[in-house]
C-alpha cells in the first residue's frame, strides 16, 4: 500500500513538472480594483502566480498588475506597439492625469499613451517611442520647482497611486516634456554633439523660466580609461539647444556624482537673466571654498575621501571616543593596502577603514555583523552627522586632497 501511494506521488509530481515545463502555470490569487474618472473607468487587477521550476524543484510565486480601460463601459483598444518589443503584453501601468484641462489618463507599457476624449470618441496620442530601457515619468518641478523623483513603468505589483499630481512639466522617457495644463508635447534630442561629447545622466535641476532642464554630464578621462569627467548639460526643450559646462570636482565637493541634486547645484551654480529674459547658468566664483565634509554613499557607509591617510587615525579616535568604547571592543587588520578597525559597538559589528590607493576612509558594517542593518545605518549617519558638523568648523581641512582633473 505504502509503494503504490509513493508511486502515484512521484507520478503526480512528475505530472506538475513536465506541465510547469511546459510553461503552465497557475493563478493563487488576485485583487481588482475599479477606478472611476468618467468619462474613463480603470479596472486595475492584481495577479499572483505560481510557476513550479523543474531545473530548482522550487516553486515561485511573482504578483504583476494588468489592466484595462473603458470608455464610457466600453474597452479602449491600444495599437500593438503599445508593448511593442517587451515579451509581455498589456498595459503595465495608468494613471490620471489630475490636473490636465479635460480627463486625462497617461498610460504606460514598452510605449507611453495619452488618453483623452474628442467627439465622443477616446483619443490615443502616443508621447514618444521608446526604443532602449525602461520607460519613465518624471516631474520637473514638484519639488519646490525642481525635479523629483524618477519613476520607471516595469511589470510586476503595482500598489502605488493611480493619481499623477504635484507639477506642472512631467519628464517622460528622458526626452519629452509634457505640459499638463495644456497637454502640450515638447520632444526634444540629446546628443553628445551638442554637448562636447558630454553623455546625460540623471535630471539635477530646472531652471526659473520653466524652459531648461539641467543633466549631470559625463565622459572618459582623457588620460585615465577607468576615470570620468564631468559637466552640467544644460537643454532647452522647446527650441533643442544644448550647452555644456565643464566643472572640477574638487572645486565642486563632487563626492558622489549620481547621487546629487538641486541642493549641490544652486551651491556651485546660479541663473543669471540676460538682455534678452534668457537664463543661462553659470558656475558661481566661491572665495573661500565651501569646507569639505564627509558624505553618505550609495551602500550607506559614511565616506571621506579624498582625504590622506592621516584622516584615518583621527577619525578612529573620534569614533572610539563618541561611542565611549574601550580597547577591547576594537581589532585592527592591516592588509595590503587596507588598514581597517574592526568595532564591536552594542549588537553591531562596524569596520573604520582606509584606502590608500583611493584616498578613502570610511565608516561601514562588517561582514561579521549581526544586527539589523537598517538600525546599524541609522547609527552610522549618526556619527558622520556628527563628525561633519567637526569638519564645518573648519577642522582637519588640510587633510583633505584633490580629485582627479
Amino acid at each position: 500500500m505504502i509503494n503504490r501511494t509513493l508511486i502515484l506521488f512521484t507520478t503526480i509530481m512528475g505530472l506538475l513538472s513536465f506541465l510547469s515545463f511546459l510553461g503552465c502555470n497557475g493563478n493563487i490569487g488576485s485583487s481588482t480594483e475599479t477606478l472611476t474618472y468618467p468619462p474613463f473607468r480603470i479596472q486595475k487587477r492584481n495577479v499572483v502566480d505560481r510557476r513550479f521550476k523543474p531545473n530548482e524543484g522550487t516553486v515561485s510565486k511573482s504578483t504583476y498588475a494588468k489592466y484595462k480601460i473603458f470608455y464610457q463601459d466600453q474597452p479602449v483598444t491600444f495599437p500593438p506597439e503599445l508593448d511593442a518589443n517587451t515579451g509581455v503584453s498589456g498595459i503595465w501601468k495608468t494613471y490620471y492625469l489630475q490636473d490636465a484641462p479635460t480627463p486625462t489618463l497617461l498610460i504606460g507599457s514598452g510605449n507611453v499613451y495619452l488618453v483623452n476624449e474628442e467627439n465622443e470618441a477616446p483619443k490615443l496620442t502616443l508621447i514618444e517611442k521608446k526604443y532602449s530601457n525602461y520607460a519613465s515619468v518624471q516631474w520637473l518641478d514638484s519639488a519646490g520647482g525642481q525635479p523629483g523623483k524618477k519613476t520607471q513603468i516595469l511589470i510586476g505589483e503595482d500598489t502605488t497611486d493611480c493619481i499623477l499630481a504635484g507639477g506642472e512639466f512631467l519628464l517622460v522617457n528622458d526626452n519629452t516634456v509634457l505640459r499638463v495644463k495644456d497637454l502640450a508635447i515638447f520632444p526634444f534630442e540629446k546628443s553628445t554633439g551638442y554637448t562636447d561629447n558630454y553623455y546625460t545622466n540623471q535630471v539635477l535641476a530646472f531652471s526659473p523660466d520653466k524652459n531648461e532642464l539641467v543633466y549631470l554630464g559625463s565622459k572618459n578621462h582623457p588620460e585615465i580609461r577607468t576615470e570620468f569627467i564631468h559637466a552640467l548639460l544644460i537643454y532647452n526643450f522647446k527650441d533643442n539647444s544644448a550647452y555644456a559646462i565643464p566643472f572640477d570636482r574638487t572645486e565642486t565637493r563632487l563626492h558622489e556624482p549620481y547621487e546629487v541634486g538641486p541642493d549641490w547645484v544652486y551651491t556651485y551654480f546660479e541663473w543669471q537673466e540676460n538682455e534678452d529674459g534668457k537664463y543661462i547658468l553659470t558656475k558661481k566664483n566661491l572665495d573661500p571654498l565651501p569646507n569639505w565634509e564627509g558624505h553618505i554613499t550609495r551602500s550607506s557607509n559614511y565616506a571621506l575621501t579624498p582625504v590622506k591617510g592621516e584622516m584615518h587615525e583621527i577619525f578612529f579616535k573620534f569614533v572610539k571616543g563618541f561611542w565611549q568604547l574601550n580597547d577591547s571592543d576594537i581589532r585592527l587588520r592591516e592588509y595590503g593596502g587596507i588598514k581597517e578597525y574592526t568595532i564591536n559597538h552594542k549588537e553591531f559589528v562596524f569596520d573604520v577603514g582606509y584606502l590608500k590607493e583611493l584616498n578613502h576612509v570610511s565608516l561601514s558594517l562588517s561582514f561579521l555583523n549581526k544586527g539589523p542593518e537598517n538600525e546599524a545605518h541609522v547609527i552610522i549617519k549618526e556619527v558622520g552627522d556628527a563628525f561633519n558638523e567637526v569638519l564645518k568648523q573648519g577642522e582637519h581641512q588640510t587633510l583633505f586632497t584633490n580629485y582627479l582633473k
